[in-house]
């Protein structure tokens, strides 16, 4: 299997694996089943989550705690704010303000933060889930 090209986002803080749209077509064409890649792709980002969450700020807890990882079979999305964290948003991105004399929350992008930190585990996680379908499909 060739080595993967990846795209780091900071916006929005997505991995992109080149072919793996092709990878999965190819095992679902060879009958895997597609929540099994889904269940890879949620691990490796249960893996950036778990590190954000360690890394978020926290005055009650309640941000730490909105972190979540969507299932997708080609990637795996951290989503957190909710109408019980409004303010999630600005302590991510930042906040400005031209009344108040310009930017006055700095941004603090702890997600991009632990997928940086968290990089090589996340590969590891993908490349050992893409490992295990193929031995539990029978096509390696």
């Amino acid at each position: 299997m060739p080595s993967p090209d990846v795209d780091i986002l900071n916006g929005d803080v997505r991995i992109r694996v080149t072919g793996i749209r092709d990878l999965t077509r190819s095992l679902e064409k060879a009958g895997v089943d597609a929540s099994d890649i889904k269940e890879t792709m949620q691990a490796a980002g249960e893996i950036v989550a778990r590190r954000a969450s360690w890394m978020a700020p926290s005055r009650s807890g309640a941000l730490r705690n909105n972190l979540r990882v969507s299932k997708a079979k080609t990637k795996a999305s951290i989503r957190f704010g909710s109408a019980r964290v409004p303010y999630a948003r600005f302590v991510y991105f930042g906040k400005y303000n031209e009344s108040k004399g310009g930017l006055y929350q700095k941004a603090n992008p702890f997600i991009y933060d632990a997928l940086t930190a968290t990089r090589s585990q996340v590969f590891s996680k993908i490349e050992q889930g893409i490992t295990d379908i193929l031995q539990k499909n029978d096509l390696i």
